[in-house]
């Protein structure tokens, strides 16, 4: 992979972004829509980001996102091809009043993934948490996702508690 370059987002990028957020969403809906029971096929999944319009309210989100001064968006590039993404934010804790930093989504393209570029981007962020003053971030990553886990592990990041989920289901419906 050729060296790569670090900047903000900027339109021309609307299509691949979108495409890793159509991925993203796939993967995530997929995951929730298990773990929640639902007996959802894969055309389901996509049907549902379709009707829902995910993908443009994500990528809405992520251009906002990118203007915002509370934010920070980083695109890697190998020339002028995306190969990944940080969204980062600043944010305050509801209970200690401390300005915390956040890492409300990466991505890696599958073509540059295992090559350090999710660690890179997480350097982008923390060193724009710096600036910021920001002396702490956090991020959620669902526990199947091993490949997120161990690269924010490698980032610096420790986990501090689980997330658990209970589905009730109707005992008369059974």
């Amino acid at each position: 992979m050729e060296e790569l370059n670090y900047g903000p987002l900027i339109e021309s990028d609307a299509d691949c972004v979108q495409k890793w957020l159509a991925d993203w969403l796939t993967r995530h809906v997929s995951g929730w829509s298990g773990a929640y029971g639902l007996d959802w096929t894969t055309n389901d999944i996509k049907a549902h980001i379709e009707r829902q319009a995910l993908v443009g309210r994500e990528w809405a989100e992520i251009r906002a996102a990118a203007a915002d001064r509370d934010c920070f968006v980083c695109v890697a590039k190998a020339g002028r091809t995306p190969v990944g993404l940080v969204y980062a934010e600043k944010r305050t804790d509801r209970y200690l009043a401390l300005t915390t930093g956040v890492i409300s989504w990466i991505y890696v393209d599958p073509s540059a993934r295992q090559k350090g570029v999710a660690l890179r981007l997480l350097g982008e962020a923390h060193g724009w948490f710096v600036q910021q003053h920001v002396s702490v971030s956090e991020v959620f990553v669902t526990a199947s996702n091993r490949a997120a886990l161990a690269a924010y592990e490698r980032g610096g990041y420790r986990v501090l508690d689980h997330r658990l989920l209970a589905v009730m289901r109707d005992p008369s419906s059974e």
